[in-house]
């Protein structure tokens, strides 16, 4: 007990600005410590991040607001107990009186509040997790690893930033456009459920449409590109220097930047592989050790180091549920000829 109200005293001296570097670096070690407190504190962080509302609210209002948002998140692992949510209750009020107190240091100027339109919900997910939850429109949505999310809505249109990978089941509103925008497109459906895949780090970005329609601009074109279920998109990141056009629904760019493909249905039960992540399995066909190592550090939440460059274009097909990272990695290098070792979080492939 004495260690949670420690880590929520130095949660507030964070938000204050007033943590040390040792602070800091106790904060981080009581964390480990905590795993179940990881969320709470995230959500937090990232709602202060973003607080700087337009409009100036009442500490109750403002209070009550933060309430109904944590109660749209739930963990496939687990929801929130009683006990965390009395913690992120308690620490949520700790948040309102150091908000108050910035606030007339501040002299209570608004032009002092970036002129931005604050998310309604935003979060980061951690590597190694998944999330999901229901949208106060009725969206469902599942987040993959190391994902970040936001979303808003203006009244006109409902409005997505996503940096990762989520499956998409959107609530049906002809007249309230759902939109995501990727760092490299922007998504427009009015219902449907898709999987889209968009991390910064990875040389391409994946729609795959499991039902409904939906309309795609590349930020490099000035024409919009529309799917039909079972139909993927995939984006190659130098689309933004490549010419983009569409001529008689086919997709034509000088550089080959665009390739439209169809989703990849498994053999053994013609389930969606793009979409098996939400299910909590691991599914490859066909893949390149290379790109296997990236999808493992996000779902295991681990490094991994190939160590020889040969070992990277070796390709595997398989499907991991209930293995941990190190019972996988075995299973790999079995076919793969390889030997690894490990400590602590990091892998060495050689």
């Amino acid at each position: 007990m004495l260690h949670k109200e420690r880590i929520w005293e130095l949660v507030a001296r964070r938000l204050a600005g007033e943590i040390t570097t040792t602070e800091q670096r106790e904060l981080e070690e009581l964390l480990e410590a905590h795993p179940d407190l990881h969320f709470s504190i995230d959500l937090i962080l990232s709602e202060w991040k973003l607080s700087g509302e337009k409009e100036q609210i009442s500490e109750e209002e403002y209070f009550n607001r933060h309430i109904q948002r944590l109660q749209l998140y739930r963990a496939i692992e687990k929801p929130l107990s009683r006990n965390r949510y009395i913690y992120l209750s308690s620490a949520l009020i700790l948040v309102l009186v150091i908000a108050g107190w910035l606030w007339i240091l501040k002299g209570n100027n608004p032009a002092d509040t970036p002129n931005v339109q604050n998310p309604q919900l935003s979060f980061t997910v951690p590597s190694g997790k998944r999330w999901n939850q229901t949208l106060p429109d009725g969206t469902q949505i599942w987040l993959n690893s190391g994902s970040e999310f936001t979303y808003a809505d203006d009244g006109k249109a409902r409005i997505v930033h996503l940096k990762g990978e989520g499956f998409f089941n959107v609530a049906k509103d002809e007249n309230h456009p759902f939109l995501i925008h990727t760092p490299s497109m922007t998504v427009r459906v009015t219902g449907t459920s898709f999987n889209l895949k968009a991390y910064p780090q990875d040389p391409t970005e994946e729609m795959s449409l499991i039902s409904g329609s939906v309309k795609i601009k590349p930020k490099a074109s000035s024409e919009e590109i529309q799917l039909k279920p079972t139909e993927k998109l995939i984006l190659k990141k130098d689309a933004a220097s490549g010419k983009i056009s569409v001529n008689d629904g086919m997709v034509i760019s000088e550089q080959n930047l665009l390739v439209m493909t169809h989703i990849n249905l498994l053999e053994e039960d013609s389930s969606v592989l793009e979409t098996e992540w939400i299910k909590n399995r691991l599914v490859f066909e066909d893949e390149s050790l290379e790109d296997l190592v990236t999808k493992f550090k996000r779902w295991y939440g681990v490094t991994i180091l190939v160590m020889k460059d040969d070992l990277k274009s070796k390709r595997f097909t398989g499907n991991f549920e209930q293995e941990n990272v190190h019972q996988a990695i075995q299973a790999l290098k079995i076919t793969g000829g390889f030997d690894y070792s490990s400590r602590n979080d990091t892998i060495w492939i050689y």
